[in-house]
């Protein structure tokens, strides 16, 4: 893997980001536009990992539990339901904030807030909304 930072090759970039430039993996990914789960390491450093985990599972297992109580997560602790990357909060404050600027409305009826209002009307209430700008001749009331 080549380091957009420098053009050296490495095989655990991650590691080479870290005592190289003083970045972390997840700076460096939100640098380049790269997704949180893109993997900065090779596929053999993988495998051997995987195998030597696979070795030590039982011991993994073990350091788990503490005192008969799984340690990893706390009950009311922050961030408990999972990892959020900074990318996909950004995505989910995009959206929100796009929601947001939508006008909604309250229907006259059933007092429920829509942001399509005229469909609404329509399609639930067989109603049309009348232009409230024209008077009964059909002329325009602003000037």
């Amino acid at each position: 893997m080549k380091c957009k930072l420098c053009g050296k090759e490495c095989r655990h970039l991650g590691s080479h980001v870290w005592h190289a430039h003083g970045m972390l993996a997840i700076e460096y990914k939100e640098e380049f536009g790269l997704d949180h789960s893109f993997s900065l390491i090779d596929d053999d450093i993988r495998e051997k990992l995987s195998e030597a985990n696979l070795r030590n599972s039982k011991q993994n297992r073990k350091n788990l539990v503490v005192g008969g109580k799984k340690h990893r997560f706390k009950k009311g602790r922050e961030n408990a339901g999972g990892y959020l990357s900074t990318q996909r909060k950004r995505r989910i404050y995009e959206n929100l904030a796009k929601m947001n600027k939508r006008k909604k409305e309250r229907c006259p009826v059933c007092n429920m807030i829509f942001d399509k209002l005229d469909s609404h009307l329509y399609n639930k209430h067989k109603l049309l909304r009348v232009n409230s700008n024209f008077n009964q001749n059909g002329k325009s009331t602003k000037s």
